[in-house]
């Protein structure tokens, strides 16, 4: 996805199939690799939350979580919420309506750290399993031009690491060790 990228043109949105009637957050779309125009697609707040609870006792959660790297280093968070708190983790979260992988990684980043991405690329997929929700997570791995980090209520501190940590969750690791980070 091109960061350079102008709103679509009216041409381009009727051509390409962006509905004019959603809105785009700024330099959030482009032309992807296809040569389509994506657009994050902002569907007001998120479901209710007791169709939430529903829908994740049913079925798991897609999501994506990112791994920002600046200067050889790994960006860590301490989680505020449940489930996982208190743990190191990296940012990310549930993909909205409409979200390519790569939007969903943009957007949960910026909204967690501050941070925009330079590059995303996807190092994989798996399964993480909590109390009372599953969530199946792409794990992109975001190289960022600042290590200037602002913390959004979800996250107590932050913390840049040069190696993968004993002390980290498994899950982590594994996205760690399958990025190949350090």
């Amino acid at each position: 996805m091109s960061a350079a990228a102008a709103e679509p043109s009216a041409e381009d949105q009727e051509e390409h199939g962006v509905d004019a009637g959603f809105a785009c957050i700024p330099d959030l779309y482009g032309l992807d690799s296809s040569g389509v125009w994506a657009c994050v697609v902002m569907v007001g707040s998120w479901i209710e939350e007791e169709l939430y609870e529903e829908i994740r006792r049913r079925m798991p959660v897609p999501s994506v979580d990112v791994l920002p790297v600046y200067g050889g280093r790994l960006l860590l968070m301490r989680r505020s919420n449940d489930p996982g708190r208190g743990l190191w983790w990296t940012p990310g979260g549930r993909i909205r309506l409409g979200e390519t992988l790569d939007q969903a990684a943009a957007r949960e980043l910026a909204e967690e750290t501050g941070l925009r991405a330079e590059g995303l690329e996807v190092r994989g997929v798996m399964c993480h399993f909590w109390p009372g929700i599953q969530f199946v997570t792409a794990f992109l791995r975001a190289d960022v031009s600042s290590d200037e980090v602002r913390l959004n209520p979800e996250h107590s501190e932050h913390m840049w690491i040069q190696s993968c940590r004993d002390d980290l969750h498994p899950y982590v690791r594994y996205m760690i060790d399958e990025s190949n980070i350090f």
